[in-house]
């Protein structure tokens, strides 16, 4: 058997063992991606695109190199998975705030951490102990989305994720770094043509410049990322999402055409989201700004071909990631309001994403939503015990705020004894400026 040949029996078992693991798209790639890759890394860092998220810019030399990692890394098998759930359901009857699909279900870090051990369990059994691998997910230093670009398993798409042909967008990525020396995949050509349904559709323009984003404008990044104020403009702007958005990615051409629920197609997204059509405007195996595309296979190798939407992928195939499984797709916003301890935070949403934004960000998270919604005087007095008795000024600064969005003759009095009580000056300020 020729060298060729062997290591092409190489990825096919690897390929085999990670289909019937649940990976749903395998690719591999060397180590090495293009040096445009990491400088527009370095550019966005530098245009201060990151926000509060500091632990980026950390070495940020060190994201392209897998040898820091693991140095006998020869190769990478990047490994995707789709966790699709289908229609977004209809909202509670109680007020509520939406959830981003990745987080519906249990939280992903625990899930596919657990699979790529046993991913890596099963390729020692098939290569032997001599076998090395390291295992990486999102919270390495390490930029998986060149490097699963790089491998040909999607490309970048303008609303900056990765969107695989035939599937979309909806992608947990991890890789695998391996010493074995396989052939690399062919990169596909990024091209979204001349669609921009994402860079409109974003409430914030935080896809200032396509496949940028800026997180100081992302909705994701306040809702989940800030531990602090969410800026006093940017509140309405954050519709009826308590955690997360996947506005971009919901009117992607290239995703199932179903992403969308009543919600978003009656344009009741917090009073953003204006697309009224049954579903996307674009149907099924149509994308780039509405011109045609063949609906090409999840396992297309032609870097040429223009992917559309495989109509044949419905569903993700992992129970994990299925709302009943964890948040789910909508949270009652009473449910929250009322979490006054972080043992009571953690009791109601243990094993879930939803703990990344910790117990203040969500109340805090609450109180934008339900001003958004105009509940406010439905939820009156859990706003009120907020305001008065949370230990965090965050989350007391953004009860006034609720409270003050169109107040009545009763709330106005109860800020009137708020601003008596409140020693806090954010607070007071925002008392004051209501």
């Amino acid at each position: 058997m020729s060298a060729r040949s062997k290591r092409k029996v190489k990825k096919d078992k690897i390929k085999q063992l990670a289909h019937s693991l649940g990976f749903d798209v395998v690719r591999f790639s060397g180590v090495k991606i293009p040096d445009k890759d990491q400088a527009f890394f370095l550019h966005w860092l530098k245009q201060g695109k990151a926000a509060g998220m500091s632990w980026l810019s950390r070495d940020p030399g060190i994201r392209s190199d897998p040898k820091h990692l693991m140095p006998e890394a020869l190769s990478i098998v990047s490994l995707g998975i789709h966790y699709f759930q289908g229609t977004l359901p209809g909202p509670p009857s109680v007020p509520s705030g939406r959830v981003a699909r990745y987080a519906w279900g249990e939280d992903y870090h625990s899930v596919v951490r657990n699979r790529l051990n046993q991913f890596q369990s099963g390729l020692k059994n098939i290569f032997g102990p001599e076998l090395k691998t390291c295992h990486v997910l999102d919270i390495q230093p390490f930029l998986e989305r060149a490097f699963a670009c790089q491998a040909g398993l999607g490309f970048v798409g303008k609303h900056t994720n990765v969107i695989v042909p035939g599937m979309g967008s909806y992608f947990f990525l991890s890789e695998i770094f391996i010493n074995l020396d396989l052939a690399p995949d062919q990169p596909l050509s990024p091209d979204c043509g001349d669609c921009v349904k994402c860079v409109k559709k974003c409430p914030v323009n935080a896809l200032d410049s396509p496949y940028s984003l800026d997180a100081r404008l992302c909705r994701s990044y306040h809702l989940i990322e800030n531990r602090g104020w969410i800026p006093r403009d940017m509140r309405t702007k954050m519709g009826h999402w308590i955690f997360g958005c996947d506005l971009c990615q919901d009117v992607c051409p290239l995703n199932p055409d179903f992403a969308l629920g009543r919600e978003d197609r009656d344009g009741r997204d917090g009073g953003f989201f204006d697309d009224k059509t049954e579903g996307n405007a674009v149907s099924i195996g149509r994308g780039f700004g509405g011109r045609k595309s063949p609906v090409s296979s999840v396992e297309s190798r032609d870097p040429n071909a223009k992917p559309g939407f495989n109509h044949q992928v419905k569903k993700t195939k992992w129970p994990e990631f299925e709302a009943d499984r964890g948040a789910g797709a909508w949270v009652p916003l009473a449910d929250i309001l009322r979490l006054r301890t972080r043992n009571q935070f953690k009791a109601r949403f243990e094993g879930t994403s939803l703990l990344r934004a910790k117990r203040a960000g969500l109340l805090r998270n609450a109180c934008i939503v339900a001003a958004n919604l105009g509940v406010v005087e439905q939820l009156q007095g859990l706003l009120e015990e907020c305001l008065f008795h949370d230990p965090e000024p965050v989350v007391r600064g953004h009860a006034a705020w609720a409270l003050g969005s169109n107040p009545n003759q009763k709330q106005k009095r109860i800020l009137e004894r708020a601003m008596k009580n409140e020693t806090d000056a954010d607070v007071l300020a925002e008392i004051k400026n209501r």
